[in-house]
């Protein structure tokens, strides 16, 4: 397989100009790691019956991770309601907070996958 041999400057800038081209649709990624992290997602959310849990769908785009919930009580449950005296679960906050090294993880996974595809030699 031949590597992207790298000398100077220009070479450098061509190379993480060809990685950058690859970066823009982040979508395998982000999905990646949604199904990943929507586990802890409906371990976080506050249980009566479990269909608030359980309804968590997780899902990735070319530059986000998606969290949504069809229940008409789930931003309520989420983000907390003063008029309600409902304190916020903050479960995808949370979730997130607490994959932060995985979340990391992969997005480098990602990165050196693109990069090896093309030839560009990384540690």
């Amino acid at each position: 397989m031949p590597k992207t041999e790298v000398k100077g400057k220009r070479e450098v800038v061509q190379a993480f100009s060809r990685l950058s081209s690859d970066m823009e649709d982040l979508t395998d990624e982000n999905t990646d790691l949604a199904g990943k992290i929507v586990g802890d997602v409906k371990r976080n959310t506050r249980k009566r019956t479990g269909t608030l849990a359980d309804s968590w769908i997780a899902s990735g785009d070319p530059s986000h991770i998606l969290f949504s919930n069809p229940q008409k009580y789930a931003p309520v449950q989420e983000f907390g309601s003063d008029r309600r005296s409902i304190d916020p679960t903050n479960a995808v906050k949370k979730a997130f907070e607490d994959n932060t090294n995985a979340i990391t993880d992969g997005y480098a996974d990602g990165t050196r996958k693109r990069a090896k595809r093309r030839h560009i030699a990384t540690a």
